[in-house]
């Protein structure tokens, strides 16, 4: 095993065989679930028609060979799943804060009681002969610790696309999740179908497989026509923040890829599975530039008349909202009193211009909506796929977010270490306004 300079991100090769990438991926997981590294790991399966995929949390080693991270397909973004899945630990964590210690009497009792135990005396014999303690023996220094001396679990793989990472880490400065108990892999993602178009093809593919042919099309420089709007215009392919990249863009996928730690807890995986130090290819950074070059491209062309779309097309449904990773407040303003008119109210409303377009608030919801997200939005365009008429969401919500993220001198889901720009002060954050 080559040596991991731990000052240095570490870069590791894994091999392809027979042309499958994917399978190369769920060799990698099924080394980490198998060895103990991880828990569990929350990864992409296909469902036996093989119409979609679904994020599966899985324990059983032998049961990964549906994982298919590569699958041009979104149908959620998994911030929802991880912050649900934590839940508990967001709960728990002030009863922690708050739990008082033990006075120093009972402490100290206890202590004691321990010392008078025959297991503590049958230890310290061990200990005098100079023997070490048997297989299977509760010992502390033998187990690794965390901070309070307690064993730590293996913490959960979570294989993420880059605009759900992204979210992540908007979810945990929100509050709203917490990326202790997880090893978090990014993989690095062109752009996805639809749920409905990936279906469609899948149905039409016969026996080639429909994850094969995007990779062999978007590894050529061909992005699919029919790839979602928000993906179309996406600036962030690759991870930004992940404890293990799984690099695709810029290699020959179909022979190796690489996969790149950036955090301790990656480096510590790297070492565990025995994997060499290599130097990082040549080639990716020129294909990411070049990729998201195109993309700028794209974005420029698909402009959307906003009011038009919302006045002709929305209908006030809220899906947009019920998908949206950002949005996490547990009752919506929309969803209560203040917005649940009498009948009276509609006629009064209605006979200020002699009309009323029903139903009533739709530029009122999206405007607030946009005020509350706009910061933290990471454009992964759920609201589009889940908007019953189409509206191209994913690329207004883009354009809006982007300005104004531009405007803060902000970039949701780059860092932890970057505070919300909305709860810190600098004097000249209006200088723009200003001017």
């Amino acid at each position: 095993m080559g040596g991991i300079n731990y000052g240095e991100i570490a870069v590791a090769i894994i091999k392809v065989k027979d042309n499958n990438p994917a399978a190369a991926i769920q060799e990698l997981l099924r080394s980490m679930l198998s060895q103990g590294l991880v828990s569990a790991v929350l990864v992409p399966q296909e469902i036996p028609s093989s119409k979609t995929v679904v994020q599966t949390l899985v324990r059983d080693p032998a049961k990964l060979g549906a994982a298919n991270p590569l699958a041009p397909v979104f149908g959620v973004n998994s911030a929802r799943i991880v912050a649900k899945m934590c839940i508990d630990q967001m709960v728990r964590a002030p009863a922690d804060v708050d739990e008082v210690q033990e006075p120093e009497q009972e402490q100290e009792s206890e202590q004691e009681q321990q010392a008078d135990s025959p297991d503590a005396e049958d230890k310290a014999s061990a200990q005098e002969e100079g023997q070490a303690p048997e297989p299977g023996q509760d010992d502390s220094e033998q187990q690794p610790a965390g901070g309070d001396g307690q064993s730590r679990p293996a913490p959960i793989a979570l294989v993420l696309r880059p605009c759900e990472i992204r979210a992540l880490v908007e979810l945990v400065k929100l509050q709203q999740a917490s990326m202790d108990p997880f090893l978090v892999i990014g993989v690095d993602c062109w752009g996805t179908y639809s749920v409905k178009e990936y279906a469609a093809k899948v149905k039409g593919s016969g026996d080639s497989s429909v994850t094969a042919d995007f990779l062999k099309q978007v590894t050529a420089g061909n992005l699919p026509e029919e790839v979602r709007g928000a993906c179309r215009i996406c600036q962030y392919p690759a991870p930004t923040y992940a404890d293990v990249s799984i690099q695709l863009i810029g290699d020959d996928i179909n022979q190796q890829i690489h996969v790149q730690a950036q955090s301790e807890k990656g480096k510590e995986l790297f070492t565990a599975l025995g994997l060499e130090d290599t130097p990082e290819s040549g080639e990716r950074e020129k294909a990411i530039a070049k990729l998201k070059d195109d993309k700028k491209q794209l974005a420029e062309k698909d402009q959307v008349d906003f009011l038009d779309m919302i006045s002709s097309l929305c209908i006030n449904c809220h899906n947009c909202r019920a998908v949206c990773p950002i949005c996490y407040c547990k009752q919506c303003v929309f969803e209560g009193e203040v917005f649940k008119y009498p009948l009276e109210k509609y006629l009064n409303l209605s006979g200020k211009k002699g009309f009323l377009c029903m139903p009533p608030d739709k530029l009122l919801f999206h405007l607030t909506r946009m005020s509350h997200v706009a910061t933290s939005c990471v454009a992964c365009g759920q609201c589009e796929a889940a908007c019953p008429n189409g509206i191209p969401l994913g690329q207004i919500y883009h354009k809006i977010s982007t300005a104004v993220q531009e405007a803060l001198g902000y970039e949701a889901g780059r860092s932890l270490d970057d505070e919300l720009p909305l709860t810190t002060f600098r004097e000249d954050e209006l200088s723009v306004v200003e001017n």
